[in-house]
């Protein structure tokens, strides 16, 4: 499908482009000269072999705090580094005006096929700058949210970008009401068009909800600890403000700072927790009135289309249904035999074994280069170009992780807040793997259940590598922490689209945060979990506020990536073999989320059968016939 039909959906929900790391395998070859020397000498160091006078090429290897940059460049994409990138305020006034009067001059249909369709290429540009723009407003804001500047252009575009979308939905009416409509879906539009023959879905006061929901977004992104209130001893400020001025009464590491520094650090949370309560039922009340609008029986049912969940939610019900009966007692199993002793000392261990940004990111060099061809010239290029943002955790960056595509650079980005434990490399891998997709498939439509595929799967095939990146003890608690991790976002990421189904289910009127707390309660009990569950604050993550029905994508995808995972430890390559399979998709000809899977000959995660048995390998390669023996009723 062409660039403009493909992106149209995505323009209905703001969340398509952003997914909420150097050379061959080969070992390098001496230039030789047949009959002179059998092996370069420089003896006088004037950079020419003694015998042969050719000239050598000599690499220093590069001090372990310095980033490992190898020169590797994608000439024909176009990338630029990103420090050469500007952000420049698109005129999204001028161009809903520019997309009108080129709708106009498609219904009149006064000059030449020709000149309409160079046009609609025009208007392709601006979308690409817009759409770039939102990118690199994104990332700067989320980069530190003090920053006034980048905070106001992030609410300027968001706010806006509805209105551009009705102006595209202008053409695409017009186009499809035009005597050239079949050549114009051949020349730029795709398949599709003729649906628009009787009109749009963009009417003003849709365009006004969708600005609401926008703003409620972006207030909820800005929450920091510079913009939240607290009350200590009478005086209400911003924690900051707090903070700094216990800080400076009393010193640092004074014992009387740190008493007042866990007690703001609780009223904090609390300040926080009823915000973002507040703000979800809005955000609930808002969308529902949006997918009324457009006509939808149901909020999720709109999702679902603008997500590209090409199955339906009662095929995913079936799923969340599995997890209590399937996942959670293999989970249980497992950590009562296997994780527990590991996830117990969980902080003392991660946090001796914290690494630095330029560890982590030499380490998956390493790994990547050596592992797989594809994947080191894509990782390369990412260093190359400066394709990343990577710091640890502060008060002013926006504590998550995501990727993006900059259109107008043809190239995705990471963006990634370090947690300060070992746990970061597998962090960046998931990352990467957003990113592998992005540059091999340049931003292509696929469903949100195919992506994250290519992040959780990437996170395991590189836990297979990094063993010898620590001791063996080490490397044992990493790897158990992480598939303990990749079982409990099963679990928990269906809680979170159970509670999302209900949530959304709800009459306008019953939408409350009592009623949201009900849901909780009751969808934790489903679940099996603490009777402490019992209010939005177990919810409280970015997609839920963000990116509405994304959740339960980990879920399908991490049973995709424990498949993947389990071929490559019981023969090694076969794991990598089908990443590279499934990643590498026709971008022309979409397929569905199980079609990508059988494609890759992978298993569907909606059969249970499936499910039961990615979950007995996993079973089996880390209890061994123990697991059979014991918990089977078979003997090894």
């Amino acid at each position: 499908m062409k660039k403009i039909i493909s992106l149209f959906l995505a323009l209905l929900l703001f969340t398509s482009n952003i997914f909420f790391i150097v050379s061959c395998n080969k070992e390098p070859i001496e230039p030789t000269i047949p009959g002179v020397c059998e092996e370069h000498n420089d003896g006088d160091g004037d950079g020419f072999c003694d015998f042969c006078k050719a000239e050598l090429i000599i690499e220093e290897e590069p001090p372990k705090s310095e980033i490992r940059v190898p020169e590797y460049k994608d000439y024909l994409r176009g990338t630029k580094n990103f420090e050469e990138l500007v952000y420049s305020r698109p005129d999204i006034d001028a161009a809903v005006t520019l997309l009108a009067s080129v709708a106009e001059l498609i219904e009149k249909n006064e000059i030449a096929y020709e000149e309409q369709l160079k046009k609609l290429y025009e208007i392709d540009e601006i979308y690409i700058n817009i759409d770039s723009m939102i990118s690199l407003a994104t990332i700067f804001s989320y980069k530190d949210s003090t920053n006034e500047y980048f905070a106001a252009e992030y609410e300027y575009l968001t706010t806006n970008y509805p209105k551009f979308s009705q102006g595209i939905e202008k053409i695409f009416v017009s186009a499809a009401n035009s005597p050239f409509c079949t050549q114009f879906e051949i020349d730029f539009f795709g398949e599709g068009l003729e649906e628009y023959k009787d009109g749009g879905i963009y009417t003003d006061t849709l365009v006004k909800l969708m600005e609401d929901e926008a703003l409620l977004e972006a207030e909820y992104s800005a929450l920091s600890t510079a913009n939240v209130k607290i009350t200590y001893e009478g005086k209400t400020d911003t924690y900051d403000a707090i903070i700094a001025f216990y800080k400076e009464k009393h010193g640092e590491d004074s014992t009387e700072f740190l008493k007042v520094k866990t007690l703001c650090d609780g009223l904090f949370a609390e300040a926080l927790s009823i915000i973002e309560s507040e703000l979800l039922v809005k955000l609930i009340k808002t969308r529902k009135l949006i997918s009324d609008a457009l006509g939808y029986e149901s909020y999720e049912k709109f999702a679902y289309d603008t997500l590209y969940h090409d199955y339906s939610p009662a095929k995913m019900k079936k799923f969340i249904d599995c997890v209590p009966e399937i996942v959670v007692p293999v989970y249980l199993n497992l950590y009562g035999e296997l994780f527990y002793p590991y996830v117990n000392d969980y902080e003392k261990t991660v946090a001796a074994n914290k690494a630095s940004k330029t560890e982590i990111l030499n380490a998956l060099y390493d790994i990547y280069t050596e592992s797989d061809a594809k994947l080191g010239e894509i990782y390369s290029y990412m260093l190359q170009h400066k394709l990343y943002d990577i710091e640890e955790f502060n008060n002013y960056r926006f504590g998550t992780s995501f990727t993006t595509y900059i259109e107008s650079n043809a190239s995705p980005f990471l963006f990634i807040t370090l947690g300060g434990t070992m746990l970061d490399y597998t962090t960046v891998a998931h990352e990467f793997g957003h990113f592998v997709d992005g540059y091999i498939n340049y931003n292509s439509q696929a469903s949100l259940d195919t992506l994250e595929i290519s992040s959780q799967a990437l996170e395991l095939l590189t836990l297979t590598k990094l063993d010898g990146k620590f001791d063996e003890k080490t490397y044992k608690y990493l790897l158990y922490l992480k598939l303990e991790e990749v079982l409990s976002t099963i679990i928990f990421q269906s809680f979170y689209a159970s509670f999302e189904a209900e949530a959304y289910a709800l009459d306008y009127d019953d939408i409350t945060l009592e009623n949201l707390n009900a849901i909780v309660a009751s969808t934790a009990k489903k679940f099996g979990f603490s009777s402490i569950c019992n209010s939005v604050e177990y919810v409280s993550v970015p997609h839920i506020f963000l990116y509405p029905f994304y959740v339960q994508s980990y879920s399908t995808s991490a049973v995709a990536a424990l498949e993947i995972y389990t071929l490559e430890i019981k023969n090694p390559g076969d794991g990598f073999d089908a990443y590279n399979s499934f990643v590498t998709r026709d971008i022309e000809n979409l397929l569905t989320f199980e079609e990508a899977l059988s494609s890759a000959s992978l298993s569907s995660p909606f059969e249970k059968t499936a499910i039961k048995k990615i979950l007995n390998e996993l079973h089996y390669a880390t209890l061994g016939a123990y697991y059979f023996k014991t918990h089977n009723g078979n003997e090894a």
